[in-house]
């Protein structure tokens, strides 16, 4: 029957051969949704427990924006996911009465995630004064 069936499927059909399997191998796409599904589980305790702890300037601040970005989606009725950083801005614009500025925590984030640029001293103290702001 598999030569029948070989014959009239040539290389689509069923083939005896084994392939080798191998337990460690992991796609790079697989590890990305591992990494993906480990933030998306991730509560604002655990997020600011790590920013609390974070030495590197570059991962505090872009830690800070998690923060803020998981305490906006719990204020807005968007889905802030699918949102960029200006639009970030302008929802919180609605939502958020605080001292602090928003279009320069938003600016400096645009240009350490998008730019490449470090974080300053003064970029750390913005995420500070927020996040302390947010998470009272």
């Amino acid at each position: 029957m598999r030569k029948i069936a070989g014959r009239i499927f040539g290389k689509y059909s069923v083939d005896d051969t084994v392939q080798e399997v191998y337990d460690d191998y992991t796609d790079s796409y697989e590890e990305l949704d591992i990494r993906q599904e480990r933030i998306v589980n991730e509560t604002d305790k655990d997020c600011l427990k790590r920013y609390r702890k974070a030495k590197d300037n570059n991962e505090k601040f872009r830690l800070g924006y998690r923060l803020y970005a998981m305490w906006l989606s719990k204020r807005s009725t968007e889905d802030i996911s699918t949102k960029t950083v200006e639009q970030h801005r302008l929802i919180s614009e609605k939502l958020y009465h605080g001292t602090n500025n928003i279009g320069a925590f938003s600016d400096s984030y645009s240009k350490i995630r998008y730019d490449d640029e470090p974080a300053t001293a003064d970029d750390i103290l913005l995420s500070d004064s927020l996040i302390n702001e947010l998470y009272k």
